[in-house]
């Protein structure tokens, strides 16, 4: 996605450990940067020459292989209330790098099981997404902004990888709003009627004669609104979400009395440019 896609996303930022000491990693307009590396293309050369392996450039290597991946958006967090720990090994990124400009899957070591490698990336996986400082919840953004772009492809209805995985990019949906809307609604178990929407049609919720919530959600809410972190707002539950420069908003959002859905128009301050390398 283009950098003017990701107008009105909060930068995120983390730390790891590299090389014994504590190094920052920012998510910012799309990208993930090392700030604490000023040429990961020269750490990448050193460690295939058999040098050190960097953690630092590893991860971003590692952010940049599963940034399509489905899994994510399975196992990934759906709120605040999910705590995935991370893994205990101390190398989670070991192995994974790029050759010539693409990202290397996990190839079984010499002697290492189909099924230790898969255990293996699994680690990996369960690694970015116990990220600190809001990454994971970027990541997710990402995966899912990827996919939002398959499902709007004019080709889309003849895409067989999309086909096959639609399934679980609609559970993905439909736990991201669950989960929601049980926090926003203040309950612990919720039944919800739940219908994915095109991207073109409008987005709703409302709830049946007998109480039961029904949500219209397209898929491009997990990008819109919950992956800016704006599924609520002043007590209300927000449908959809859009900017043209970070700082006028247009935010649907529809009151706990489940009325009609009404406009929000905010202004916001424009975000401060962060302390550090750009």
């Amino acid at each position: 996605m283009s950098g003017e896609s990701w107008i009105g996303f909060p930068r995120a930022e983390a730390t790891v450990e590299c090389g014994g000491a504590s190094h920052r990693v920012r998510w910012e307009r799309g990208r993930l940067l090392t700030l604490d590396h000023e040429d990961p293309e020269a750490e990448r050369a050193l460690a295939a020459l058999g040098g050190e392996p960097c953690a630092c450039v590893a991860l971003l290597d590692a952010w940049a292989r599963y940034t399509t991946d489905v899994r994510m958006l399975v196992l990934g967090t759906r709120g605040g209330s999910d705590v995935i720990p991370p893994p205990d090994r101390a190398d989670p990124f070991a192995g994974v790098m790029h050759v010539a400009g693409r990202p290397t899957g996990p190839a079984p070591l010499p002697g290492q099981a189909e099924g230790e490698a898969e255990a293996r990336e699994l680690e990996r996986i369960a690694s970015l997404l116990s990220l600190g400082g809001g990454l994971p919840r970027r990541l997710l953004a990402t995966v899912a902004a990827n996919w939002r772009e398959r499902l709007l492809a004019p080709d889309g209805a003849e895409d067989e990888e999309l086909s096959g995985v639609r399934a679980r990019l609609e559970a993905a949906l439909y736990g991201r709003a669950l989960a929601s809307l049980a926090t926003w609604l203040e309950v612990n178990e919720l039944e919800l009627d739940f219908e994915p929407l095109p991207e073109d049609e409008r987005p709703a919720l409302s709830a049946d004669p007998t109480g039961r919530l029904r949500a219209r959600l397209p898929f491009g809410w997990m990008v819109d609104v919950w992956g800016r972190g704006l599924e609520t707002i002043w007590g209300r539950f927000c449908l959809s979400a859009a900017t043209s420069d970070g700082v006028h908003w247009e935010l649907l959002t529809v009151g706990p009395d489940l009325a009609d859905p009404a406009v929000i128009r905010v202004e916001l301050p424009a975000l401060p440019e962060p302390p550090g390398r750009p």
